[in-house]
């Protein structure tokens, strides 16, 4: 029997379609029981993001095989993309943002904005950030806003084409 991805969720969704193929999900409880279940041979792959398995990688534990965002991690500059691998378009990356209340005043999110943008604008901050395969954008409050609207479009799409229901 082939076990498929565990907690693949939208990634692995994406990559089926995309790829034409038909990996089974095996639902987990979080990232972490996955993982383990990858590890002990129960499961044959898992989407997952290249920091938190790069100590297994590099013990020789887990092959890594791509990553699924649109260019190289900076992590593991060696590791090919799934379009470099085959699978053209496929455009994978988390993010992090900070977001403020809705009622909050424009000049305190200014004054935020300003504040965020000059701490990972710093050399140290960079280099440390980068280090965990983080890129720091620093958009403005109105682009990051957008941005999030066009995720929100985007994964609308996949979760409505995967046939996912909400219990």
């Amino acid at each position: 029997m082939s076990r498929g991805p565990a907690g693949q969720g939208k990634s692995g969704w994406l990559f089926n379609r995309m790829a034409g193929v038909k990996l089974t999900h095996i639902p987990y409880k979080g990232g972490g029981p996955a993982l383990i279940d990858v590890l002990a041979g129960h499961v044959h792959l898992i989407f997952k993001n290249p920091l938190t398995v790069l100590g297994h990688v590099r013990a020789g534990r887990l092959k890594a095989i791509a990553v699924a965002s649109a260019k190289r991690s900076s992590v593991v500059p060696g590791l090919p993309t799934i379009s470099e691998s085959g699978l053209p378009g496929l455009d994978i990356t988390g993010w992090y943002g900070v977001a403020a209340p809705a009622g909050v005043s424009p000049e305190i999110v200014v004054k935020l904005h300003r504040e965020i943008v000059s701490i990972i604008g710093a050399s140290d901050v960079r280099e440390r950030l980068a280090g965990q395969g983080l890129e720091p954008v620093g958009n403005t409050p109105r682009e990051f806003s957008a941005f999030i609207a066009s995720e929100i479009r985007e994964w609308a799409k996949v979760a409505a084409a995967s046939g996912a229901k909400m219990d």
